[in-house]
């Protein structure tokens, strides 16, 4: 999981966005979120939700090597949520 970080997905968002022609506006109100989201999270200040990773690909029609890297940030997302949840779980237990 260390080979690609929160600012590498808002590289690939930013990108894939500018390829297609959309602003952060635009792309913003397909996906139904305010524009100020789609700016954190193209400079790394968040990271996306499940939610907005599936709604991305119902925004944007994306090519195999996109999905591919989009798999890989979803793969991060899963981990991530995963080491979150196992420290709620391991809250007020001493070792």
């Amino acid at each position: 999981m260390d080979d690609i970080t929160w600012q590498d997905f808002g590289g690939f968002l930013q990108g894939v966005r500018r390829q297609r022609g959309l602003s952060q506006a635009t792309l913003a109100a397909v996906m139904e979120y305010d524009r100020i989201h789609i700016w954190r999270l193209e400079h790394g200040q968040r990271h996306p939700s499940r939610q907005f990773l599936h709604l991305l690909m119902d925004a944007i029609t994306l090519t195999p090597a996109e999905m591919k890297q989009l798999a890989a940030f979803k793969q991060m997302l899963e981990y991530h949520c995963e080491v979150i949840e196992e420290r709620e779980n391991n809250k007020g237990w001493v070792s």
